[in-house]
């Protein structure tokens, strides 16, 4: 791939699969090496080398770990260049190696994830912009007919309720990437999580349908205390959509081990078939895809879930079949208070 210019760069190795970069800093070498020192400190990409054209530099068996992999005097031969580049892959194939990339692998999955959460976000805002345009242009126009209040007092709440959502879903992909680990009392995130879904247009209503059963509320677990309450809100909306009206939804926490807190969002709603169960993590995808879908919503939940567990090293759990209901869990560690 060939990039025209620098600004270029990041995005295609976020996209694409690259194993080599080869920077060239005649024109201007001072964003040339600045480019290096950012791909070497963006983790998520994992370990990709990086060579610099360069028609005045000195290079430095001691450079320091954000500078280039080798460093090419021009004019270069094509002997030296190709040289070069062998041997940087080399070192690669070698390190992926003895350091299989796994990680790296999940973190570039999770910063692409996190992108497509971002562009849909921004998106889903035109729309309820559109509607509070409306309502604003229908009451200001001298021809208003106050009939229509009903009509306009629904149209703005729902798009308030939209927008709502909107701010919802960047607070909790800020959250997703600024997560903390330290101690926390169960209950503050048990009730955290209720307190989110009490202060949304959407799901203020249904807060009642939701029991608790704690039996860990006063443990103490390791984690990110603001970003588990939000999780259990995702947990807690979806299970909300896809229930019936009027069902209740557990709400659970509880030990196990000796070593551990289980945490669960326990509904009766329509159930996930088996060969499902690992793609409703994915940004926008929709268990029900019919045109007259009878669940609304961006498909954004349990993809922003997954960043905030994923962020605690934690795992969502699903168990669910058709028509039996789900149980989304997770687990955080206990914290030994003697």
């Amino acid at each position: 791939m060939t990039a025209a210019n620098l600004g270029d760069v990041l995005p295609a190795l976020y996209s694409e699969r690259v194993d080599l970069v080869i920077l060239d800093a005649r024109d201007d070498w001072e964003a040339s090496y600045a480019l290096c020192a950012d791909i070497k400190a963006r983790v998520e990409l994992g370990f990709v080398p990086v060579a610099v054209l360069d028609d005045d530099a000195e290079w430095l068996d001691n450079a320091a770990d954000d500078e280039p992999d080798a460093v090419l005097m021009t004019p270069v031969e094509a002997r030296e260049v190709d040289q070069t580049v062998r041997f940087l892959l080399r070192q690669k194939r070698q390190f992926a190696r003895l350091l299989p990339g796994v990680s790296a692998n999940r973190a570039r999955e999770i910063e692409m994830l996190r992108a497509d959460i971002i562009r849909n976000v921004s998106h889903e805002l035109s729309t309820p912009l559109l509607q509070v345009k409306t309502v604003i242009a229908m009451l200001l126009d001298p021809a208003y007919d106050t009939s229509r209040a009903t009509v306009l007092d629904t149209m703005a709440r729902e798009a308030a309720a939209r927008l709502g959502e909107v701010v919802d879903n960047i607070q909790q992909l800020a959250q997703a990437h600024a997560i903390s680990l330290a101690p926390f009392i169960v209950e503050d995130a048990l009730s955290g999580g209720i307190k989110h879904l009490q202060r949304s247009w959407t799901w203020q209503e249904h807060v009642g349908r939701i029991e608790v059963h704690s039996s860990a509320q006063h443990a103490i677990v390791l984690g990110d205390r603001t970003a588990t309450a939000r999780l259990l809100q995702l947990l807690l909306e979806n299970a909300l959509k896809f229930s019936p009206p009027e069902a209740s939804v557990r709400l659970i926490a509880t030990p196990v081990e000796g070593e551990r807190v289980w945490f669960a969002v326990e509904d009766s709603g329509i159930g996930i078939p088996q060969d499902e169960q690992e793609r409703i993590f994915e940004a926008f995808y929709q268990v029900d895809r019919s045109p007259r879908r009878r669940y609304e919503g961006t498909g954004t939940g349990l993809a922003l879930a997954m960043l905030l567990a994923d962020g605690m090293d934690a795992v969502i759990e699903v168990d669910s079949a058709p028509g039996e209901g789900s149980t989304f869990s997770f687990m955080l560690p206990l914290v030994e208070t003697h």
